[in-house]
């Protein structure tokens, strides 16, 4: 603790501390800047003094609060220090420690250094965003390597480079970390912008086409009119199918009036929307309150759609005016099962932005009411259950977890499942065992079976498994990406069978 601020007050003090360690049989030496505001060059200048006393292999522990937590660490490790000490996301006191998303990358890919094996590596960005749900944190769209606007790329001339050129902009390969080039729409987008994001919607468009002109045009007219499409993909996907005649209204606003008056015995403002919109020729007249003109708007909205159009509602709403007052802001971030998509837009009429993005939700809504499903996870494993639970409910899946099979076996009883993802050995009875009771309560429910009790039982339990009738094989350790991705296989696997 304190090694370097108490080197800078009382050296000899410091270094004499670190030889009655050394003396006394200690393994590793981990010098700590606690207070963390030691300075790269600071920090190595000390680490060579420290080298010329003791022969003890060296450690570094240090904290971020002068935001040089991962150089000093780099620092070090080219100094010599074979130890380094951080935490997941940097997540510490007060700003944090080193943090070891951004460390174990630079090591391996800058340094060539052998600290983990590149195929694990790949995994690194799921585990940053495991870890962030796991301690209720947002992750950090700007953080190196793994966030969202790490390989972000806005300007036309970007784009145009990136494509012919990676590393004219991207200092590695995103998918070396688990993460992925993002094309951003803007002010600034060129053609280039507009032909990968046509790519990515399996839209046909080349450099020589007429409507790749119009789209980019009619961006940047609604950009200088005050509409933000940066980073909102879905009202942008809406916007090339609209410039294509592609695109299919869902439903059409007849008229919409809002309400907002003082209340109450507290004088509390109250608002109160009414909306009539025609859905599959059906005119839907509806009234709500809320908190504030937009959030009743949205009410209002949501009521009369529900009434016809069924289905899972956005998880995020929120909603502000701009400093300007040029325009208001409403997002959504409704969850899909794989991966995240937005939809916000500027505009004069604030219906008219929750309208737009409504269109996108209606026309998504039937592929995520398939993939959202019900699971039981059964592992002796309380870590196992937990981990699974974390990373299935976070997809959106209502998970139940259960460390005893009678317990799951008592739950299916009385409670419906759509899938089953089960130990192979537990001390009660094996995994197959208990697929066979759970299918004379639940016939027919899907599996995902955990397995990893040597090569040998491997083999067998894959062909046990697959005559059994079970889908996906998950081999432990598993990371947080391999049990998604066994799980949507799984569930994009054919319809289970019939009962009976």
């Amino acid at each position: 603790e304190h090694f370097f601020d108490g080197f800078r007050a009382n050296r000899e003090y410091a270094l004499a501390t670190l030889q009655a360690a050394e003396r006394a049989g200690a393994h590793w030496l981990v010098l700590c800047d606690t207070n963390g505001g030691t300075l790269p060059a600071q920090l190595v200048e000390i680490l060579r003094e420290v080298k010329k006393v003791v022969r003890t292999p060296l450690g570094i522990h240090v904290h971020n609060d002068a935001e040089c937590a991962v150089a000093n660490s780099l620092a070090a490790v080219a100094e010599g220090v074979g130890q380094v000490q951080g935490t997941m996301n940097g997540f510490g006191e007060r700003c944090g420690n080193a943090n070891l998303v951004s460390i174990i990358p630079s090591l391996v890919l800058k340094l060539g250094l052998d600290c983990i094996p590149e195929s694990n590596l790949r995994e690194l960005r799921d585990a940053s965003r495991f870890v962030s749900e796991l301690a209720n944190r947002k992750p950090w769209n700007a953080q190196p390597y793994v966030g969202d606007s790490a390989f972000a790329h806005k300007g036309g001339m970007h784009v145009s480079a990136v494509q012919k050129h990676p590393h004219t902009y991207e200092h590695i390969d995103p998918a070396a970390v688990g993460n992925h080039r993002r094309v951003l729409i803007s002010e600034l987008a060129g053609k280039s912008n507009v032909l990968w994001k046509a790519r990515e919607y399996g839209i046909d468009l080349d450099q020589e086409t007429p409507e790749a002109r119009r789209i980019l045009d009619r961006l940047k007219q609604l950009e200088d009119e005050g509409f933000q499409f940066e980073g909102a993909e879905a009202s942008f996907e809406l916007l090339m199918e609209r410039a294509l005649g592609r695109h299919k209204p869902y439903f059409e606003l007849d008229a919409y009036r809002v309400i907002v008056e003082e209340g109450g015995a507290d004088g509390e403002p109250v608002a109160e929307a009414t909306v009539r919109v025609r859905v599959k020729g059906m005119l839907e007249h509806t009234a709500a309150a809320g908190n504030g003109p937009v959030n009743a708007l949205d009410h209002a909205l949501r009521k009369a759609l529900d009434a016809r159009l069924q289905g899972p509602h956005p998880r995020r709403v929120e909603g502000h005016r701009r400093q300007d007052a040029r325009a208001d802001h409403l997002r959504r971030q409704p969850r899909d099962v794989g991966h995240r998509w937005r939809g916000r837009q500027h505009h004069r009429g604030v219906l008219a932005s929750a309208r737009r993005f409504r269109g996108v939700q209606a026309a998504r809504r039937r592929a995520a009411e398939r993939e959202l499903v019900t699971i039981v996870v059964v592992d002796d494993e309380p870590a196992i259950v937990r981990m699974c639970v974390q990373v299935l409910r976070s997809k959106g899946h209502t998970v139940h977890g259960f460390t005893r099979a009678e317990e799951a076996l008592g739950h299916l009883t009385g409670e419906t499942a759509d899938l089953l993802v089960v130990d192979y050995k537990m001390p009660e009875l094996t995994g197959l065992d208990f697929i066979q009771r759970a299918w004379t309560l639940r016939p027919g429910v899907r599996v995902v079976m955990i397995t990893a009790h040597g090569a040998s039982e491997r083999m067998m339990s894959r062909a046990r498994a697959n005559e059994s009738g079970v889908q996906t094989v998950v081999l432990k350790p598993f990371t947080p990406a391999e049990l998604a991705e066994g799980v949507a296989k799984a569930v994009s696997e054919a319809e289970p069978k019939a009962e009976g």
